[in-house]
């Protein structure tokens, strides 16, 4: 019968001996161990909560710390843990356009200049996308979003990240942050940067704070510098447990 105290559970059979306990309030112990000719071994865990990292090892049971000094036992059951966080990272790079709209983050851009694309190449909110779906394991923003299908043809980016947040979300994950950096040699987006950032943050239905926006210019080297093209790039941290079945685009 399993043993309940301040050191932690204590479970005893005659194939194995598990037992869990806490080294403070986000990382528990727990080891499982399997008997062998000569002695008793034991898999040792290090589980930390909210992050889902496991470390196994081998050791004597009635010294279970003394794990961590030895190496993989074949014998020690391996435990599969889901981990509750996902990271996805976003790229995207239009070429520019004299005469055309510059939209980013869903704010428009006083320029000369436009990106060219099938929707209305928000280069941000494609990068967006792209880190959402690349995190919750949604493919891409090809798949959701293909050139050749005429649905897409001048569609407004909020209105494709609306369609792929509530996907996310419908598998069980939360936006935790998303951090931002868009490549351009002009214009100077620094005036811009907290209207785009409260613009994203609305759209992701998530407290400004949640967002960081960035701004870097090609220092006039290579398509960027040449103001020839801008891109964007995105890291978003998601929070949850997969649900079952994957959304279709």
């Amino acid at each position: 019968m399993p043993v309940e105290s301040e050191r932690g559970r204590h479970v005893e059979s005659a194939s194995a001996i598990e037992f869990e306990a806490p080294l403070h309030s986000t990382t528990r112990w727990r080891f499982h161990s399997v008997p062998n000719a000569t002695s008793r071994w034991c898999a040792v865990a290090l589980s930390v909560t909210g992050v889902g990292v496991i470390i196994l090892a081998a050791g004597s049971f009635a010294n279970p710390a003394s794990a961590l000094l030895f190496g993989a036992c074949p014998k020690i059951r391996e435990e599969v843990v889901t981990a509750p966080f996902r990271v996805g990272i976003g790229h995207d790079t239009h070429r520019l356009e004299a005469g055309r709209p510059l939209i980013l983050g869903g704010v428009r851009i006083p320029h000369d200049c436009g990106a060219v694309g099938h929707s209305d190449a928000d280069v941000l909110l494609h990068a967006l996308i792209d880190a959402l779906v690349g995190a919750a394991g949604l493919g891409d923003i090809g798949e959701w979003f293909p050139s050749d299908d005429p649905v897409n043809r001048d569609r407004s980016s909020s209105d494709m990240l609306a369609h792929v947040l509530s996907a996310v979300r419908a598998k069980g994950w939360r936006l935790v942050n998303a951090d931002a950096i868009v490549f351009a040699e002009r214009p100077n987006l620094s005036r811009h940067k907290a209207e785009i950032r409260e613009t994203v943050a609305r759209l992701l239905g998530v407290a400004k704070g949640a967002v960081n926006v960035k701004a870097k210019t090609g220092e006039k080297v290579g398509p960027l510098g040449r103001e020839e093209a801008l891109s964007a790039e995105v890291v978003v941290l998601l929070d949850g447990e997969q649900a079952s079945g994957d959304p279709k685009p």
